[in-house]
C-alpha cells in the first residue's frame, strides 16, 4: 500500500473514533440535563407542598398555593 492509502485509512479511523466520542459526549449531556430536570421538578413539588403546609398553618385552611386566597382569616386573638 502506498502512503496515500495509509493516510486515508488512518484518517477514516480517526473520524470514526471522534464520531463515537462525540456521540458519547452528547448522550452524557442529555442524561445530565434529564437528571437536572427531574431534580428541578422534585424541588418544585416539594416547594409547593411546603407552601401549602405553611398556608394551612397560618390560615387554618388548606388551599393550593397560587389558588384563591382563603376567605376567612384568623384574627390575632385566634392565633
Amino acid at each position: 500500500m502506498g502512503k496515500l492509502t495509509d493516510d486515508m485509512t488512518r484518517l477514516a479511523d480517526e473520524i470514526l473514533t471522534m464520531d463515537g466520542s462525540r456521540n458519547n459526549f452528547i448522550k452524557g449531556i442529555q442524561n445530565e440535563v434529564k437528571q437536572k430536570a427531574d431534580e428541578t421538578r422534585q424541588f418544585i413539588t416539594d416547594f409547593r407542598s411546603d407552601m401549602n403546609s405553611a398556608h394551612e398553618a397560618f390560615f387554618g385552611t388548606k388551599n393550593s398555593f397560587g389558588g384563591k386566597p382563603s376567605r376567612k382569616k384568623k384574627t390575632v386573638q385566634e392565633m
